[in-house]
């Protein structure tokens, strides 16, 4: 089975709670979702998330997809490690006008 591997999912206060700040379930219509970091990482222990999104994306196939909110260095990183399993990497992105997430799909070749 596919996975979308959302790489930050940012969190915000409602009622004294955190709560993802997007709703992000209408993309497992790709894959099962997976959470590779939450929003109060430190963008300073940079070798230790590395070390999480390498262990994470070990097994990257052409058939998973990344869903890239959050940090742009943490998107960076995820792409990069992503892209050293698979020449084809199939994004999840959110559509505006359509107001559903589509996917985008990039052959590395």
């Amino acid at each position: 089975m596919s996975r979308v591997f959302v790489i930050q999912n940012s969190m915000i206060r409602r009622h004294g709670e955190w709560v993802p700040k997007f709703n992000v379930s209408s993309a497992s219509k790709f894959g099962e979702l997976v959470s590779l970091t939450d929003h109060g990482v430190s963008m300073h222990d940079m070798p230790r998330i590395t070390k999480e999104f390498r262990n994470d994306l070990q097994d990257f196939s052409p058939d998973d997809y990344l869903l890239t909110i959050g940090s742009p260095v943490l998107i960076g990183i995820a792409c990069a490690i992503a892209a050293e399993h698979s020449d084809i990497l199939n994004f999840v992105q959110w559509d505006k006008m359509s107001r559903m997430y589509l996917a985008v799909t990039v052959d590395l070749r």
